[in-house]
Parts: structure tokens; C-alpha cells; sequence
């Protein structure tokens, strides 16, 4: 089986992480008018948030910044706004010897997504191999999750799309933003 730069397609077609009212993070306006400054205040789905403070306590905060950063710009790729992170890393996670956290974290996301993490169910980082085994194809060659994790989490991180849908609404005469996430392969 071939283990370099495979062109990966998932297996099924549905969403890695589907688009719900748990997956809204919420962002607060710090400024006005042109000098929007958006500031990360919750999720709305209390499952999904322990769901990912689970996974890694990080994982709201390093999601909100990637979400807003995508949204912004208009980039899909989760690859490439990741190492946007890595280059702003705008949490100041240090990391020596070149290591590359919000890369490593979010394939730590991806791969329990892959293990059956979603938004509304409690998450007991437990993989539910009967529902949820992660596998991926290439042509006539198929990838599972367990024969090669290092070849199967870069596939999912380089395959993988931000679907974000925006609003952006008053409350108490202050602005917020409503981004609400989907990933897709």
C-alpha cells in the first residue's frame, strides 16, 4: 500500500463533524465599526465543549482562533489556516524543537472525531469501533485509521474544510458573532 502523498477521499461522504446549534461559538465585538476586534466568549453546546475540553482543554480556545481566522479570510483549508496558527500563534503556546501544537492538536481533534467525538453526545474518549471506524480510499487502495495513524491523521488534516456560516446579531446593545462550524473531507 502506498504511504506518501496519497490523494485520499473519505470512504462515506458525510461530514466529519456535522453543522448543529452545539457547534456555534460565540464572539463578542470589542471594537466599532472598521476596527472590529472579535473576542472568543463561549460555545454554545455545553456537550460539545466538554467534549473537546476532553480531547485537550486547549481545544475551544485553539478552535475559536482558526474559526475566526477562516471566517475572516475567507480560507476553507483547514491545513492552511492551521499553519497560520502556527505562524501567528496567537494562544503563545511554546513549543521547542520545532514541534507544532496546534497542528498536533488538531490532528488529536480529527482523529476522535474519526473515533466518533461529535457535538451531541457525551464523549468518553473511548473509540466506538462499531459505528465509527475511521477509514479513507485512494483508487483501489483503502486506509484504515489503525494500520498507519501518522499517514491517516496528515490525509484527514490535509483533506479537511472549514464550512463556516456567520450572523451577526445585537444583544443589549452590544454586537456578537455566531460562527458555526462544519468540517468536511
Amino acid at each position: 500500500m502506498q504511504t506518501a502523498s496519497v490523494n485520499f477521499v473519505p470512504l462515506n461522504s458525510s461530514p466529519l463533524l456535522k453543522a448543529c446549534a452545539e457547534t456555534n461559538f460565540i464572539y463578542e465585538n470589542l471594537g466599532q465599526g472598521l476596527n472590529e476586534q472579535w473576542k472568543f466568549k463561549h460555545i454554545e453546546g455545553k456537550i460539545f465543549h466538554s467534549n473537546l475540553v476532553l480531547v485537550e482543554s486547549y481545544l475551544p480556545n485553539i478552535l475559536s482562533h482558526i474559526m475566526l481566522h477562516s471566517f475572516i479570510k475567507q480560507q476553507q483549508s483547514l491545513i492552511k489556516v492551521v499553519n497560520t496558527m502556527e505562524e501567528l500563534n496567537p494562544l503563545n503556546l511554546e513549543g521547542f524543537g520545532g514541534v507544532k501544537f496546534y497542528k498536533h492538536k488538531i490532528k488529536e481533534f480529527l482523529k476522535h472525531l474519526g473515533l466518533g467525538l461529535n457535538a451531541e453526545n457525551v464523549y468518553f474518549g473511548e473509540p466506538n469501533i462499531y459505528d465509527h471506524y475511521p477509514v479513507l480510499k485512494d483508487g483501489e487502495d483503502i486506509l484504515y485509521y489503525a494500520e498507519n495513524i501518522e499517514v491517516f491523521l496528515n490525509a484527514l488534516l490535509n483533506k479537511a474544510e472549514l464550512k463556516i456560516l456567520s450572523e451577526v446579531y445585537s444583544f443589549q446593545g452590544q454586537s456578537y458573532l455566531k460562527l458555526n462550524l462544519q468540517i468536511t473531507l
